[in-house]
């Protein structure tokens, strides 16, 4: 079992906690996050190196919280597209309340060789080997072109659906978030249709 820094969730937590009073990550500060979390400066700066760091932290936690309460919850045998529709709805609940984070570190993972440019990779990494895992039942023939070509392209599609859906959610002010709802439903059937020909 991994071993938590109490001080490190602490901090975590406390942007969490503030982000949600103040709905704006750009309004966050480091006073405010030492203040919540009671920890020092001197901790604090041993842990991270800024605000965005454990921005990243909290996307982490959250992202590897959407992997383990899907396995958790999605049993093998639901079919495909509940499946699809289990993972983003899962994704929007944990991740649409805080996507300004997210937003306000799109930029930054762009940025080459940088922490923000790795820490996309690696989490980009792990969340397409386990779309692939989800996709991969769909292939009813057993083909290295398929797997490494098709899938491929098809699970970095779906990411790409999944980070359309949370801005698309986050600029929905609709009722209901029905323009979301709708989005969500079509993209999905397109990725049903699509599935059908593998």
């Amino acid at each position: 079992m991994v071993q938590v820094n109490p001080e490190k969730s602490s901090i975590i937590e406390a942007l969490s906690s503030i982000y949600q009073q103040k709905l704006s990550y750009s309004d966050v500060t480091i006073p405010e996050l030492l203040k919540v979390s009671g920890v020092s400066p001197g901790v604090f700066y041993s842990l991270f190196t800024d605000k965005d760091d454990v921005a990243l932290a909290l996307l982490e936690k959250e992202f590897l919280l959407v992997l383990d309460l899907f396995a958790e919850e999605i049993d093998d045998n639901v079919s495909f597209e509940d499946r699809l529709k289990a993972l983003i709805s899962l994704q929007l609940e944990i991740f649409g309340p805080k996507v300004s984070i997210l937003r306000g570190l799109y930029p930054h993972f762009l940025q080459p060789f940088s922490r923000y440019s790795d820490f996309f990779s690696l989490n980009k990494q792990r969340y397409t080997n386990f779309l692939g895992e989800i996709f991969r039942p769909q292939l009813k023939t057993k083909n290295i072109f398929l797997e490494k070509v098709i899938l491929v392209g098809l699970v970095n599609s779906f990411f790409a659906f999944n980070l359309t859906v949370i801005e698309y959610w986050y600029n929905d002010h609709s009722p209901a978030k029905q323009k979301t709802l709708n989005f969500l439903e079509k993209g999905i059937k397109n990725f049903l249709l699509i599935s059908k020909f593998l």
